[in-house]
């Protein structure tokens, strides 16, 4: 095997042992959560409930209705800028919950029926769900995807701060 060959192999391994350092590394954490939840993904969710919500209360603050007059460019601007905001923010946090899959169906049985396989073993360690195990490779698969959404709806964001900015001159 010439030497460029074997770099280029050495390589592939080098960088699928680092994928599947990263994709174990993140089934730990998901089993240890007790959430069978990222903690990249809990973070991305919170900051989208919160733009939702403040996305929400520009709507109806900025509804014509409520002025009880029509609205300027700029709060037309950013009407728009929030409305955009809050469809992104949904968007996201829909691929978030699909992520999730039927976990929300294994809550609801009874405590007899749950499989107790995500708690603490005699030992102190997690022992790993198929569910988490399921949720990191979805996570994965979809990372660039969530990566995606979630630039865009941190510009979204931005967007907002700046029609808050203009608007309060």
């Amino acid at each position: 095997m010439d030497p460029l060959s074997a770099l280029s192999v050495a390589a592939s391994v080098v960088q699928f042992v680092s994928f599947a350092r990263d994709i174990v590394r993140q089934i730990d954490e998901a089993a240890s959560s007790g959430r069978n939840e990222l903690r990249e993904h809990a973070d991305i969710k919170r900051l989208a409930k919160q733009l939702q919500d403040l996305s929400m209360n520009f709507k109806k603050t900025l509804d014509p209705k409520t002025l009880h007059r029509k609205r300027t460019d700029a709060e037309q601007l950013l009407s728009d800028v929030a409305e955009d905001c809050w469809e992104k923010a949904g968007a996201l946090l829909s691929m978030l919950k699909d992520l999730e899959g039927d976990d929300k169906a294994k809550d609801a049985q009874t405590p007899e029926q749950k499989d107790t396989s995500g708690d603490k073993s005699k030992n102190g360690k997690y022992k790993i769900k198929l569910s988490n195990v399921q949720h990191v490779l979805k996570a994965a698969w979809k990372h660039q995807d969530i990566t995606m959404l979630h630039q865009r709806l941190i510009d979204s964001r931005a967007q907002l701060m700046a029609g808050i900015i203009a608007s309060l001159r």
